[in-house]
Formats: C-alpha cells, sequence, structure tokens
C-alpha cells in the first residue's frame, strides 16, 4: 500500500513539473496534430505537410515532446488559412497549337 502512495506521488510530481515549467499557452487553447489535418482534409499526407511548411509559409508549429508536434488553432492556423487566396488560380488562354498554313 505504501508503494502505491508512493508511486503515486511521483507521479503527481512529475505533472506538477510538467505544468509548472510548460509555459501558460501551451495548455490553453486547441491544439491540432497531424491527424486532425488528415481528419478535417487540409493535409492528405505528411509530405503535403511538410511542402506547406518549405514553400506555403505554413507555421513550423511547436514540438510538444520529441516525437509530437502540434499547431495552436487559433493563433496559428486560422490566421494562416486567412492569408490563402479564395478565389481560384486564372486559367493562361493559350494560342492553341500552330496550325498548317493553307495554301
Amino acid at each position: 500500500m505504501f508503494d502505491f502512495i508512493l508511486s503515486l506521488s511521483a507521479w503527481f510530481d512529475a505533472w506538477f513539473n510538467i505544468l509548472v515549467a510548460c509555459p501558460f499557452f501551451l495548455i490553453v487553447g486547441t491544439w491540432l496534430r497531424y491527424a486532425d489535418f488528415e481528419r478535417d482534409g487540409l493535409f492528405k499526407s505528411r509530405q503535403q505537410l511538410q511542402n506547406a511548411i518549405k514553400y506555403l509559409n505554413f507555421p513550423l508549429g511547436r514540438l510538444i515532446t520529441p516525437n509530437v508536434r502540434a499547431w495552436h488553432k487559433e493563433k496559428e492556423v486560422e490566421p494562416w488559412l486567412e492569408t490563402r487566396p479564395v478565389e481560384p488560380k486564372p486559367t493562361p488562354k493559350s494560342p492553341g497549337r500552330p496550325r498548317k498554313s493553307q495554301t
């Protein structure tokens, strides 16, 4: 019984130290992970997410643990979505293939 109380105390101390060391902004708000982007249809693959980070200025997110990266929905993802164009790209008018001369 004493071992259980000791392990429970150690568990509580560990979580308390994490919460104290963790900045407040990491706790408050909605955080999105890759699975959330995939579920919502924003990105269909991890490569697409990497390309958005590299070429489209998508935020890098925060490395929560060594293997977990998350993005703050209100502070990072939604402002990025607001910068994306709404209208489709105009299709260029191609002159078509050159025609044979009518002689």
